[in-house]
């Protein structure tokens, strides 16, 4: 569709239905032809405002440019854009109305309901088509007496009407009522009489089955005595022989239970002597592993850790299981690279709960990949640390300055597999592996000659959330005890 250009440019100011074919569009509005008017310079087809203009001004033809020219009416043109199909003009307002351009300008005079129109009565109120009679008829201040009669009269009449309609309705709603009332009132009257007859019958059928009843309860009530009489007879014997089997059993019973008092206290004064041994063992024990924790504490043996062999870790072991201190298996002692932090080796954290309320870092002792190797240190923040601030368990690992950096390659290149043991058993684990790659940049691969560890590390700042850590029934798993958390270094692949 399209919109014709202003009436002020010459061409037809309304909406058509379709496009305008381009042969009836003015080369000078280029709006549909209104009153088309040929050229005699070059035989196009102008709107007669248009041209008039033009002429007016002294310009030449708008086509060819010729100075000096005639117009006549094209009549054929204008028949053609006439029969043009267009909407109302007062589309946007509600009009549905479309027809031929020649028969727009009497809809909108003489038929459409949404023009505005003066009030006939000359006094200056303007509203649409649609609306101004009812201003005419019952609103204007100028409208004739006879027409404010007439108005009144026509509204009595159709209220009149409206009542005479109204009584007619009930008049024949009453009869139809009155039919209805009839036909209930024999009916009922029909009901009344069935309804006696079925309750005279209803009357003497319960009479024989009350009659019925009370024979038949006479019976029922002789045949019930005899069954209770014969119950109790029953129930006494029961009883009598209950009674036997009861002296009897509990005779048994106090015969068992003098049997197993006896054997309790045998047991107990067994078991009373196998705890005492054991206590004596446990203490001997006990004073062994003080003297091994003396020797590693005491600073003019430095080497001892070291010098403490694997079978000596095992020896103290057995003997702890023999005495009833399970260890588990991921507990035992680790190779004896182990005993020098090489991996695999683990570590236990002290105070998590006043690392996490205080917000404290905690760092292990350095471990290393082989003797001479990489040297690294685990790095726990307990409240988290980034994305996983009081939330997770933040775990970092640190490249540190070593003797052999030297002769080591660098940056560093490899993975590092930490693990967070279960202290419930050996399964269960929390496992991480930190790699130090090209994606985790030089800064925390390079060797470090300033300071002990590198300024950044490489981890995970949602290493395990908080809620994680407790005991978990479903799972069997546990990760904080004693406020401790034990921390195993698995593995270091070079890559």
């Amino acid at each position: 569709e399209m919109s014709c250009l202003s009436m002020e440019l010459g061409g037809h100011d309304c909406e058509f239905v379709e496009d305008v074919p381009d042969h009836l569009l003015c080369i000078v509005c280029l709006g549909a032809f209104k009153d088309p008017h040929l050229l005699s310079c070059c035989g196009k087809k102008v709107c007669h405002l248009c041209i008039t203009r033009i002429k007016n001004e002294g310009q030449p033809c708008p086509h060819c440019r010729e100075p000096a020219f005639n117009t006549m009416l094209d009549k054929d043109f204008n028949r053609q854009v006439l029969n043009l199909q267009v909407y109302c003009s007062k589309k946007d307002d509600g009009c549905n109305w479309k027809g031929d351009l020649r028969r727009l300008d009497a809809h909108l005079e003489n038929v459409c309901l949404y023009v505005e129109v003066t009030c006939k009565w000359n006094c200056g109120f303007k509203l649409s088509r649609q609306h101004i009679g009812i201003h005419e008829e019952d609103e204007c201040p100028l409208r004739p007496p006879e027409v404010k009669l007439t108005r009144k009269v026509m509204k009595m009449e159709e209220r009149l009407v409206k009542l005479e309609t109204v009584c007619k309705d009930q008049k024949q709603e009453i009869a139809k009522l009155k039919e209805e009332l009839e036909g209930e009132k024999e009916k009922n009257q029909g009901d009344k009489k069935a309804l006696e007859e079925k309750l005279e019958k209803q009357k003497k059928e319960f009479v024989e089955v009350i009659t019925k009843s009370k024979e038949e309860r006479e019976r029922g009530f002789q045949d019930t005595k005899q069954q209770i009489e014969e119950s109790r007879t029953e129930i006494n014997v029961l009883r009598a022989h209950v009674k036997k089997e009861s002296d009897e059993t509990m005779a048994s019973i106090k015969e068992e239970t003098a049997a197993l008092k006896k054997m309790n206290d045998e047991l107990t004064e067994r078991l009373r002597s196998n705890f005492k041994i054991l206590q004596e063992k446990r203490e001997a024990m006990k004073e062994e592993i003080k003297q091994d924790l003396a020797k590693l504490n005491d600073t003019s043996n430095a080497n001892f850790a070291t010098k403490l062999s694997v079978r000596r870790i095992q020896d103290i072991l057995e003997r702890m299981s023999r005495h009833g201190i399970k260890v588990p298996d991921w507990q035992q002692p680790v190779p004896v690279p182990a005993l020098t932090d090489v991996v695999p080796c683990q570590f236990t954290m002290f105070h998590f709960n006043m690392h996490k309320s205080g917000q404290k870092t905690w760092y292990s002792p350095p471990f290393f990949n082989e003797p001479g190797g990489y040297k690294f240190c685990l790095r726990v923040d307990s409240n988290g640390m980034l994305e996983g601030k009081a939330t997770h368990l933040s775990v970092w690992v640190y490249v540190m300055r070593g003797l052999h950096d030297e002769a080591l390659k660098w940056p560093f290149t490899g993975k590092v597999t930490v693990q967070l043991l279960n202290w419930k058993g050996d399964r269960g684990h929390i496992q991480n592996i930190i790699a130090f790659d090209d994606q985790a940049g030089d800064k925390v691969r390079q060797r470090v000659t300033a300071g002990e560890c590198a300024a950044t590390g490489r981890g995970s700042s949602r290493f395990v959330a908080h809620e994680a850590l407790l005991y978990n029934q479903e799972r069997n798993t546990v990760f904080v005890k004693d406020e401790c958390l034990c921390f195993k270094i698995l593995k270091i692949d070079i890559s």
